[in-house]
């Protein structure tokens, strides 16, 4: 009942479109052939002042002779001119008059104005410079033109030059009073027809169009239905799908966390185990050369190879043991008031020795006890000995210079360690806190490429930033910030990462 109802009112405002446009189109009809009025009442006086032209000149060679319009008409002139006028035939005619050049009606079907002469008739003075008026004129008694004749309301005049012969001189001017009804009747007669006429091809273009509009819309209306049809159809599939591949992502996910904490967990326990025997063997190659003076050598270069190595083995393994508690959140932190120039005058010391090999200056600019931080020791220590070593690591063959000083900013301590090495390029250095990212100029150098990643989490964890700057060629200045002991809100002492049990 309900479609029902639907169609029927879409078929009412149907008809109702179509009954509106139809009468749209009949006004732009009506309005269109008003608006051509004018140019078709200019172009039937074009045509009828030519056509005059023709035919008055035609009948005049035919009927007349140059001598008639000389000023003296006898009787055989007057003849002529009789013959003359009854072979014009103009639809409408009432009144002829001849001009010669002085201005004189030398003929008329109206005795009385023959001999008469009017003066300052612009069209009879246009005449005679080849030129034919035609004008659609009303009785006026005081004009001019109306000299002498009886109301006759509406009247089309034409004045037309005649001249004989392929002379241009001319010899006189007929004019001619013919009424306005045929000629108006006969603009009116077209006009209507121009009107029904596109008024017609309106409609009948506008029901097309209509009929067009309407079967495009019946396709598209079928069109959208099939294509809803599909879509929920689709839409049924496609949740069918999600569904077995949210099942399927799931259990994915769950297989690659249970994959990560294994790798994690086998990381963190192999690295671990090779902590133990890596600092066994460098405290029994310490042990060894203590009990031993009178190496050769040989035996030296190799002890000393050999506590290379085991120093290397004991870095990788304490950074990979860092990065695999920093992962697994399980890092320990003791928050304590310490003094910054201190922890750093420690660290320098540790790594005096590696330093006086490459030829680089160690400097500490902070001062014992004048700036204090809430800070990790054990931990700063380890920022520091990083920065103190990479600044070591990538110093230029002749040497250089890693300094350390610090400035009090409000609530937070800035430490900065800058070194003069070879630095780190441009396009490189939103890489350098990546876990493993190396340089590609320093791939001889060792180095692991975690020790900055490290570094950055371990400042983090003690709610400082960490910053740096860097020149190609000219060295790096990394800054790092610490909370000011007094100004932070944290607890003293042992605590665990937020959120993770550490047991």
């Amino acid at each position: 009942m309900k479609n029902i109802y639907l169609r029927v009112l879409s078929f009412g405002i149907f008809f109702q479109f179509m009954a509106l446009g139809i009468f749209v189109c009949i006004v732009i009809g009506v309005f269109l052939s008003m608006a051509i009025r004018p140019a078709l009442t200019d172009f039937v006086f074009r045509e009828q002042e030519l056509s005059t032209v023709i035919f008055i000149n035609r009948i005049a060679a035919e009927v007349l002779v140059q001598e008639d319009f000389s000023g003296v008409t006898g009787p055989e002139e007057r003849a002529r001119f009789q013959r003359f006028y009854e072979r014009l035939q103009i639809p409408g005619l009432f009144r002829l008059k001849v001009w010669d050049p002085q201005g004189v009606v030398v003929y008329s079907d109206k005795r009385e104005l023959i001999g008469q002469k009017v003066p300052n008739i612009a069209p009879v003075r246009d005449g005679f410079s080849l030129q034919t008026t035609v004008i659609l004129h009303s009785y006026d008694r005081d004009d001019p033109h109306d000299a002498g004749e009886e109301p006759y309301g509406d009247a089309l005049l034409v004045y037309a030059p005649i001249t004989f012969g392929d002379s241009a001189q001319v010899v006189g001017v007929v004019e001619t009073y013919a009424r306005a009804g045929f000629v108006l009747q006969e603009i009116g007669s077209i006009t209507r027809a121009f009107a029904v006429r596109i008024t017609s091809s309106l409609i009948i273009l506008f029901v097309a169009l209509s009929y067009i509009a309407w079967q495009a819309s019946r396709t598209v209306d079928r069109q959208r239905k099939k294509l809803q049809e599909y879509a929920t159809g689709l839409e049924d599939m496609v949740r069918k799908r999600t569904e077995q591949l949210e099942e399927t992502g799931k259990h994915e996910v769950e297989q690659s966390k249970e994959l990560l904490r294994l790798k994690d967990q086998f990381v963190f326990i192999a690295a671990h185990e090779l902590n133990s025997p890596a600092t066994a063997l460098k405290w029994g190659l310490a042990a060894l050369q203590a009990a031993r003076s009178d190496f050769s050598e040989t035996e030296r270069d190799l002890m000393r190879n050999l506590k290379q190595a085991t120093e290397r083995l004991i870095v990788l393994v304490e950074d990979i043991l860092g990065v695999a508690r920093l992962e697994n959140k399980t890092i320990r932190l003791n928050l304590t008031v310490l003094s910054v120039g201190e922890v750093a005058g420690a660290a320098i010391r540790e790594v005096e020795p590696r330093a006086s090999d490459r030829h680089v200056v160690l400097k500490n600019e902070i001062e014992d006890g004048t700036l204090q931080a809430l800070a990790d020791p054990v931990r700063l220590k380890e920022v520091f000995v990083n920065f103190l070593t990479n600044g070591i690591k990538y110093a230029k063959p002749e040497g250089g210079e890693v300094r350390i000083w610090a400035e009090s900013r409000g609530k937070e301590i800035v430490v900065h360690v800058s070194d003069t090495g070879l630095g780190i390029r441009k396009e490189e250095q939103q890489k350098v806190f990546e876990k493993f990212f190396r340089s590609k100029d320093v791939h001889d150098i060792e180095g692991t490429g975690l020790g900055l990643f490290i570094v950055k989490h371990l400042i983090e964890l003690m709610s400082g930033k960490l910053s740096f700057e860097s020149t190609w060629g000219a060295g790096t200045t990394f800054s790092f910030s610490l909370p000011r002991a007094g100004e932070s809100k944290g607890t003293l002492g042992l605590i665990d990462v937020p959120g993770v049990h550490v047991p």
